[in-house]
């Protein structure tokens, strides 16, 4: 973020987001009803459903993580049009919103990270991240930062703008087909089963894996002051690393992982595998030579640190087949 960003953000006074009473009724009884789910697969679902659960699950992820965030809100890579139908289709899956209306929030909460504009800001902690911030309006200040982002990248996108002018007819033909009618057609498991293992389970899990990209920073980053590994014994629970604080920096690299990890995670390894069937390319992602150049070029210059990291990225000479040897590069 650059200084006149700093400063207007800081000027600008946090006003009370109004509560979308919608939201809050639909979020509060979805938690109900994902209890319900969990319920149901141990009491009357068959074993089918319930992998079937998680497979849809999967692909809301994939759809969300390898599509909406390093795809379309970071352009990390390039897809070819049948990648970016099946991702358009799996994050529809999810139910959450238009990938449209998902990159739109998420580069405003890029551009005023962690500042009284940033929809999500995790500085107010882990529940206001993850779920008060979703069942709030915007503010008036964001609702005008909302039309300063440019989205001109995201408008000349054919398979981006179709979801977006079609997007309740698809998403709910897709709930309906993979909730209830390959459950309940193909191997004959009960509507109710159907409806809150398939359709409540999945949606709600799905969600919250979502919510997640928003609200890690809270889990999953190493504060200041923090010692790696962290000194607790949620350590065997789960890892605190500052990955997270480099995709604020660098939030085009493909490779950094939701969830505080680097390059070796699923989305990672699944978008190389897209670039070895050739259905991706372009992979945008730098290595500690670049690294150690664009900290040089930031003394030197006096540049934020992401300028000269997206200069040096631009300018680099990682081989195109890297992804054939990533470890070499993180």
């Amino acid at each position: 973020m650059s200084e006149e960003q700093e400063n207007f953000s800081e000027e600008i006074e946090d006003p009370v987001r109004e509560a979308n009473w919608f939201k809050v009724v639909l979020y509060t009884y979805l938690q109900v009803i994902l209890i319900y789910g969990v319920v149901t697969i141990f009491t009357q679902a068959y074993y089918t459903t319930t992998f079937y659960c998680f497979f849809l699950i999967y692909l809301g992820f994939i759809g969300v993580n390898a599509g909406a965030h390093r795809l379309w809100a970071h352009n990390s890579y390039t897809a070819t049009t049948r990648l970016k139908v099946f991702l358009m289709l799996c994050q529809t899956l999810v139910g959450q919103c238009t990938i449209y209306d998902w990159v739109l929030y998420h580069r405003l909460h890029h551009k005023h990270f962690k500042t009284d504009q940033d929809p999500f800001n995790p500085s107010k902690g882990f529940f206001h991240a993850h779920f008060f911030s979703l069942v709030q309006k915007p503010s008036n200040n964001q609702e005008e930062l909302l039309k300063q982002i440019d989205m001109s990248d995201l408008e000349k996108d054919g398979v981006v703008m179709f979801q977006k002018n079609y997007y309740w007819l698809l998403c709910l033909s897709l709930l309906a087909f993979t909730s209830l009618y390959i459950p309940c057609c193909l191997w004959n498991e009960s509507l109710l089963s159907a409806v809150f293992v398939a359709g409540c389970l999945r949606f709600g899990v799905n969600l919250h894996l979502t919510w997640l990209i928003h609200s890690a920073t809270t889990l999953f980053a190493l504060k200041k002051g923090e010692s790696y590994p962290a000194d607790t014994n949620l350590v065997f629970l789960w890892d605190k690393t500052y990955w997270l604080h480099y995709h604020y920096l660098t939030p085009w690299d493909y490779q950094t992982g939701e969830y505080g990890n680097y390059g070796d995670d699923q989305i990672s390894a699944l978008i190389r595998v897209f670039v070895a069937l050739e259905f991706a390319s372009n992979l945008r992602t730098t290595s500690t030579a670049a690294v150690q150049q664009a900290l040089y070029a930031s003394l030197k210059t006096k540049k934020h640190i992401s300028e000269c990291l997206l200069e040096t990225e631009v300018n680099g000479n990682i081989p195109p087949d890297h992804y054939l040897n990533p470890k070499k590069y993180y």
